[in-house]
């Protein structure tokens, strides 16, 4: 494909590249002293530290501190991966469409929204169940 278009190869890019700099000179020069890659390391670990939290944690939270059933606590749980997934999705159109694939903007807008549903979620009332979520048990 790189013939056909008159584009250089991977391998040629990578022997340019070897040719130039030394690879701990590419790693701290582009990764290690760049403060965004720092701010985005700090983010995604924050992110999944949240994920895990909810994941582990979140079912039992909703059974002792808000009164759901085990297994309304379960679906809940699982409905939180689904949303996930279709986030997920939503973000990579909507970073596409509206912000000409500056995904910067999108993750900051999606975690700021996920702080404040996290936040909602803490603070809601014992009696402010979904009635999507009563189910038998």
């Amino acid at each position: 494909m790189e013939v056909y278009k008159g584009e250089e190869s991977p391998a040629e890019l990578a022997e340019e590249t070897l040719a130039e700099e030394p690879y701990r000179d590419i790693l701290w020069k582009y990764v290690l002293a760049n403060p965004f890659m720092w701010v985005i390391s700090f983010a995604n670990l924050l992110v999944y530290t949240l994920r895990y939290a909810v994941m582990t944690w979140g079912p039992m939270f909703l059974h002792q501190a808000k009164g759901f059933s085990k297994i309304q606590a379960g679906f809940l749980q699982s409905g939180s991966e689904m949303g996930g997934l279709v986030g997920a999705l939503i973000a990579g159109f909507v970073t596409d469409r509206y912000f000409k694939g500056r995904a910067g903007r999108v993750c900051v807008i999606a975690m700021a929204l996920l702080a404040v549903v996290v936040h909602l979620f803490r603070i809601s009332p014992k009696e402010a169940k979904l009635a999507s979520a009563r189910c038998s048990s």
